[in-house]
């Protein structure tokens, strides 16, 4: 059950709050130039805990953590519109590699592509995909949907189950982000490709 303070107690902060106040007061006079600006030194902040006055300096302050896109010369990519569009984006990425390569196309809400990733590169028939390196740069760069590429040198463009798996863990994962996998494309060693939405393998997603 919730209680008001005592009136000693309160009194007693609203002192100390007076006294927080003249101090900093004094400390921004003392730290005031000639033409009025004031400048604040790396000093503890003073607050009010437990009816005493203490000091707060953070002890962590160097794994602070703060994230922007630097957009400096930066220019958007194709519009996505279908499976060869996709090939095209990413062809010098992943023609003719002897081993598969696992990319990631990030694209915003008009499906333009903002960003491309070469997530993994593992042997001649089989490559590791974890989701949060997937959705990692995702969300770094604000993408409203991904589409998933790789190859398989064999030429054979069949998904096995392990593709299927990975991209039905990939479709769950994006929806809790909030991230739509709009396709998974595999790509073969002769411009053949299979695509997983073309063939059925991602269901449609009802937007309303």
């Amino acid at each position: 059950m919730a209680q008001m303070p005592t009136t000693l107690g309160y009194a007693n902060s609203v002192s100390l709050l007076v006294s927080a106040i003249g101090v900093w007061r004094k400390r921004l006079k003392s730290n005031t130039t000639n033409n009025g600006a004031v400048t604040i030194k790396n000093s503890a902040v003073p607050f009010i805990f437990g009816g005493k006055m203490k000091k707060y300096q953070p002890i962590f302050k160097h794994l602070f953590v703060k994230v922007k896109i630097v957009r400096d010369g930066y220019k958007a990519g194709p519009v996505i519109k279908s499976p060869e569009n996709v090939i095209k984006s990413i062809e010098d990425m992943i023609i003719d590699r002897d081993r598969e390569v696992f990319i990631v196309l990030h694209l915003n809400a008009r499906n333009t592509v903002v960003a491309i990733e070469e997530v993994s590169v593992g042997s001649v028939d089989a490559t590791i995909v974890h989701p949060r390196e997937v959705f990692k740069a995702a969300l770094l760069c604000n993408a409203s949907s991904v589409i998933l590429v790789h190859n398989h040198p064999s030429g054979n463009t069949a998904p096995s189950e392990d593709d299927k798996n990975l991209t039905k863990k990939l479709i769950d994962g994006g929806e809790i982000l909030g991230i739509e996998v709009l396709d998974h494309v595999i790509v073969g060693n002769e411009g053949n490709y299979l695509s997983f939405k073309d063939s059925g393998l991602i269901p449609e997603v009802n937007h309303e």
